[in-house]
Formats: C-alpha cells, structure tokens, sequence
C-alpha cells in the first residue's frame, strides 16, 4: 500500500425522523489529487445504541 492522494474536503451527516423511523445520511465530498481514479473509499459507520446515555446502557423501568 501507497499513499493515498486523496481527501475528504466536505462532510455532511444528517438524521431525519418519519415517525415511526430514522434515515441516516452522510456525505463525503472526496477531492482525488493523483493520477489513479478512486475506486473504493471505505468508511465506518458507528451508531450509539442509546444516545444520551453517558455508559451506552438503557435505563428502562427501575425494580
């Protein structure tokens, strides 16, 4: 593996609510300033179970 001339110059995410679920977005706007087209940029995607919670964990009914 070489290095990699290309960069991310804009990111955008979003989340939209219907009502009965969630849309994720994200957008990447990738600038390649090689000489070799881009044919896969990888990403990862991590989404907190409970946002909010500080440990991650619900607090449903307390016993």
């Amino acid at each position: 593996m070489g290095f990699d001339p290309s960069y991310v110059s804009h990111m955008e995410s979003g989340r939209h609510n219907d009502g009965h679920s969630y849309r994720l977005t994200k957008k990447r706007l990738l600038r390649n300033t090689g000489d070799e087209p881009v044919t896969r940029y990888l990403i990862r995607i991590s989404v907190d179970r409970y946002p909010g919670a500080p440990d991650g964990r619900w607090r449903g009914a307390e016993r």
